[in-house]
């Protein structure tokens, strides 16, 4: 059984969450820099309350997926409160089912729920598209990103 929740970012969650987030970067990043987590970011943002983390562990407590977004209200759409996507990845043992749409959904719930958000930017990578999935939870496209480093 998966449970999925949202716990605050410490330096204990950051030691489970690191080895996803650079299976994530292997898998999906297209960056050259140096892979390094700013572990003191992530607490204080999560501290502040504009870091959401949303875990996914199976029976034994293991973290088996993670979701992170961060949260902040819309700069001149007033009535917004925004959730941007940081990463979403679920241990290769666990990507056959439902874990990963699970994570979503719960993700949403969570966001709404606990942070008062009500637009979500999800964001899919030319590596791993999951703009399907996306538009079968109702996502719609908006805009596209593009990226430039200015090394």
């Amino acid at each position: 059984m998966i449970t999925i929740q949202e716990e605050k970012i410490t330096d204990k969650l950051l030691d489970e969450i690191e080895p996803l987030l650079e299976e994530t970067a292997k898998e999906t990043g297209d960056l050259n820099g140096e892979f390094k987590v700013n572990r003191l970011m992530y607490i204080r943002m999560s501290d502040i309350g504009v870091y959401a983390a949303i875990t996914a562990r199976d029976s034994k407590g293991s973290l088996v997926g993670y979701a992170g977004y961060t949260v902040s209200p819309h700069l001149y759409y007033q009535q917004y409160v925004m959730a941007m996507q940081d990463v979403i990845h679920v241990s290769k043992s666990h990507r056959k089912g439902f874990t990963g749409i699970r994570l979503f959904k719960e993700s949403e719930k969570i966001l709404k729920d606990n942070h008062n958000v009500n637009l979500i930017i999800q964001n899919s990578t030319q590596k791993i598209d999951l703009s399907n999935l996306f538009y079968r939870l109702g996502y719609r496209d908006s805009d596209r990103m593009f990226l430039k480093e200015l090394i």
